[in-house]
């Protein structure tokens, strides 16, 4: 839906978001996808605002080159933790996550290949 109009889905993207709300059991109808052309290409840290709705669940998929996702938390003792995302990874952000911790997508040498990374979230304030 784009500004009240229904909109084409895109065969790929519709079929990983029906696994994603099979796994889940939330419809996730936000899709956000982000291109790393190379390693160099990064994210700092930050939280995901709630821009379309809820953060209570976040799935990201990552396809193509390996990068690591990197997670620390926002109040003392600050923790940070590594994730290693492989080509085909699903990661999950549950609820309190976006509350409780920053993540980024750390800078890599430069001959890494490319990677999109594909968000899927909700969309207002729906709990399913």
């Amino acid at each position: 839906m784009h500004h009240g109009r229904q909109t084409k889905s895109f065969p790929l993207l519709e079929e990983l978001r029906q696994q994603i709300t099979e796994r889940t059991g939330c419809n996730l109808a936000v899709a956000v996808c982000l291109y790393y052309p190379n390693g160099q290409e990064s994210l700092g840290f930050h939280s995901d605002l709630p821009a379309f709705g809820s953060t209570d669940l976040i799935a990201s998929i990552s396809m193509g080159a390996q990068r690591e996702f990197l997670i620390r938390s926002k109040t003392p003792p600050h923790k940070h933790y590594n994730i290693t995302l492989e080509n085909g990874s699903l990661l999950l952000m549950g609820k309190g996550f976006q509350n409780d911790y920053e993540h980024a997508i750390a800078k890599g040498d430069n001959t890494i290949g490319p990677r999109f990374n594909i968000s899927f979230r909700r969309f207002g304030n729906s709990k399913t």
